[in-house]
């Protein structure tokens, strides 16, 4: 069975292999992983690219050059999280996107390996395609047969590029979003896992001393184990209600608000008693009165219980 990495991959290859089997375009993907920039291409782009692009990955360093060209536009179009149409090294021309979730660019998708139908284009082209036979030291031969083939590169306008990419920045977008979605699902699901587990064997142990001891347990010990017991189950059913809270829809009503306080206090005495952690709260009356607000209650309760349950695992445990 696929982890979810390599499902997520798979994915992503298969709209790119659509996207290059309708335009005939190569299509890849540059993503930046502990600071190198790594690019995916699935199998239709890697057939579609041109053979004037083989030609010059052919040529001692050809490849080396390309690799850095390509990562070097990526990295602008990164840092600039503006669509642009780049040149490259040898004189193609190439749609570079950025792909943007909560406003931070996640990938840099380009196609492209084209010509352009543009004076402009096709004279920075010319003058980029030049300076490669120059710096790569191509004979003659050499250079003729890179021409011709220069010659036989697919032709597309601005305007057509620009369609091409209206279509395709949705989808990406869509697509990287449902992805950053599941991290974050995946990432609160083992956290909900790991609380579970800890109060879980929290809750087996007591219930282990009770069932064995239970004989020779004096009543206050009863008491202070059942207690334990409770609040362990109460705290774990904080994190299961917890997991459907944000969903519920917020009704504001005014109520006083020390009781949250003290049950959320309630429920993790035990764990703060475990860890030698001591607590206190202090809530001044308002005109002899313990203050009233208005509150979504169930909200509320839970933005305390989280306050509450942090003080206590991050404080610095003193015996």
């Amino acid at each position: 069975m696929l982890d979810h990495p390599e499902r997520r991959l798979d994915a992503i290859k298969s709209v790119l292999d659509l996207f290059a089997s309708i335009t005939g375009l190569p299509i890849g993907l540059f993503e930046k992983q502990d600071g190198e920039w790594v690019d995916t291409f699935s199998t239709t782009s890697l057939d579609n690219f041109e053979p004037y692009c083989n030609l010059i990955q052919a040529i001692p360093e050809g490849k080396k050059a390309c690799d850095k060209d390509q990562c070097l536009r990526a990295e602008q179009v990164f840092d600039t999280q503006t669509s642009a149409l780049t040149c490259c090294h040898a004189g193609l021309w190439n749609q570079a996107v950025p792909i943007l979730v909560d406003n931070q660019v996640r990938v840099v998708l380009s196609f492209g390996e084209m010509l352009l139908h543009d004076g402009t284009y096709m004279q920075k082209t010319m003058q980029s395609h030049n300076e490669a036979i120059k710096r790569f030291g191509l004979s003659q031969d050499q250079a003729e047969e890179l021409y011709e083939a220069l010659q036989a590169v697919k032709r597309h306008t601005p305007d057509e590029i620009q369609k091409l990419k209206d279509k395709l920045i949705p989808i990406q977008t869509y697509l990287y979003s449902t992805i950053e979605r599941e991290r974050e699902l995946q990432h609160n699901l083992e956290k909900v896992v790991h609380e579970l587990q800890t109060r879980l064997q929290a809750i087996i142990a007591d219930s282990e001393n009770i069932m064995l001891e239970v004989s020779s347990l004096k009543p206050q010990e009863i008491r202070e184990i059942s207690n334990n017991l409770l609040s362990g189950a109460e705290a774990m059913a904080v994190v299961v209600n917890n997991l459907g809270d944000f969903q519920r829809s917020y009704r504001f009503q005014k109520e006083k608000i020390r009781p949250l306080f003290i049950e959320a206090w309630r429920i993790y005495k035990a764990e703060a008693d475990e860890r030698f952690i001591r607590f206190w709260i202090k809530l001044n009356k308002l005109n002899n009165a313990d203050p009233s607000l208005e509150i979504s209650r169930q909200h509320l309760e839970l933005a305390i219980n989280n306050l509450i349950h942090n003080a206590i695992k991050y404080s610095l445990q003193v015996r």
